[in-house]
């Protein structure tokens, strides 16, 4: 099924050369798109924020409730897996009150997309998908179920890339809105995810490069 893209957002290195981009760390996410809602917060989450937080203003623009009838789908790599093995630690431990109640939340592994559909202020449905059992290929079938069921008419995809090689203290992220029909905010077409090699270390960037090549001129934020 061809679908329609979105010019894709990076939040992380260069994987998609001449995607608007943020760098990964901390710091630099919160000045891009400010601390309200990052308090508790962990990698994974705050990653995919930043990058719903920029679909939303690079991608929707100003334009009035265009991100309400958007659906979430995160590919995050063993999700919420700090926030597990920290509150288990401190369980076995038996300090439980140590427990932090921001944390409660944080060993939800759907947590993740909830963050960001909250941020895009979607009202779609929101899922996250461990790339351990699908990947991205999993995430863009289901958003394409979304899609042809009516459940939505866009979906925001955030594959969000955990790999010690790439820089930056927090894992890296792309994101991409994805549509079943060609429009403003979609306007690139783009293939099934299934021929997008599964080994690559970022499938959505794998996907984006033969339509999305690196644009001279482009300005890129450092």
């Amino acid at each position: 099924m061809t679908m329609y893209v979105s010019e894709p957002i990076e939040i992380g290195p260069g994987l998609v050369p001449g995607a608007r981009r943020v760098p990964n760390a901390k710091k630099d996410i919160v000045e891009a798109i400010g601390r309200k809602g990052l308090l508790g917060h962990r990698g994974q989450s705050l990653v995919a924020i930043a990058a719903a937080d920029l679909a939303r203003t690079e991608v929707f623009g100003d334009a009035l409730g265009a991100a309400e009838s958007v659906g979430v789908v995160v590919v995050a790599p063993q999700t919420s897996r700090e926030a597990v093995l920290e509150v288990n630690k401190l369980a076995r431990e038996g300090r439980f009150r140590v427990v932090s109640i921001l944390d409660a939340p944080n060993v939800s592994p759907n947590v993740v997309s909830s963050s960001v559909s909250i941020r895009l202020g979607a009202r779609g449905p929101a899922f996250t998908i461990d790339n351990r059992s699908g990947g991205v290929s999993g995430a863009w079938r289901l958003a394409t179920a979304m899609l042809t069921a009516g459940r939505c008419s866009q979906v925001l995809l955030v594959e969000i890339v955990s790999d010690p090689s790439l820089d930056g203290p927090l894992p890296a992220a792309v994101a991409v809105v994805v549509s079943a029909e060609e429009s403003v905010t979609t306007p690139y077409e783009v293939a099934e995810l299934g021929a997008v090699d599964g080994d690559s270390l970022c499938e959505t960037a794998a996907l984006l490069a033969p339509v999305w090549p690196a644009l001279v001129g482009l300005e890129v934020a450092a």
